[in-house]
């Protein structure tokens, strides 16, 4: 992948986190271990 895809992909990633934070009625630890996956995944 280049720079440009990674960027997109970190973009859309992130996009969906807050979309999941914000839309649903989950609890923090119901949607911890995805959100800890995309910081890794950031990380990396």
């Amino acid at each position: 992948m280049d720079n440009k895809s990674i960027k997109k992909l970190e973009t859309d990633l992130w996009e969906s986190a807050d979309l999941l934070r914000a839309g649903s009625k989950l609890t923090s630890n119901q949607y911890c271990m995805p959100v800890l996956g995309l910081l890794l995944l950031k990380n990396v």
